[in-house]
């Protein structure tokens, strides 16, 4: 395991954990992309997946994204439709085997946090994903 996805899920744990005890989320509509760009990390899990793969995922005003896991790093568009937020892959390094290819997702606050909540597909097949927004 990488150095960045030990801290990942070492940063990851107490949020995971805190969820049991956390007040309840609460839905934010979202408008426009610029309202949701910014850094975020987070994880993703499902079929290809499998442990949760820590990601770090940069939404920029523009509706571009990039993500990264690891050495893997994808890229594409972000738009927004009936206040979630979607994401299509344009692009994906030669090293990416976990490739995700769309998903949406909800914007919900957790404790004055703000986390994108999402499933989508990949190649392999269906994933979920949170992403908390990095200040």
């Amino acid at each position: 395991m990488t150095r960045f996805a030990t801290f990942m899920l070492l940063a990851l744990f107490p949020s995971v954990v805190g969820c049991a005890t956390a007040p309840p989320e609460s839905t934010i509509q979202v408008s426009d992309v610029k309202s949701v760009s910014g850094q975020w990390l987070g994880y993703a899990i499902g079929t290809a997946a499998g442990a949760p793969q820590a990601i770090e995922l940069t939404i920029n005003p523009d509706g571009t994204y990039v993500s990264r896991i690891g050495a893997q790093v994808q890229s594409g568009k972000v738009s927004v439709s009936k206040g979630k937020v979607s994401f299509a892959r344009d692009a994906a390094s030669a090293t990416s085997t976990t490739v995700i290819t769309a998903s949406t997702a909800v914007l919900q606050e957790r404790g004055g946090r703000r986390v994108l909540v999402g499933q989508g597909r990949s190649d392999y097949g269906p994933y979920s994903y949170e992403f908390t927004e990095q200040k």
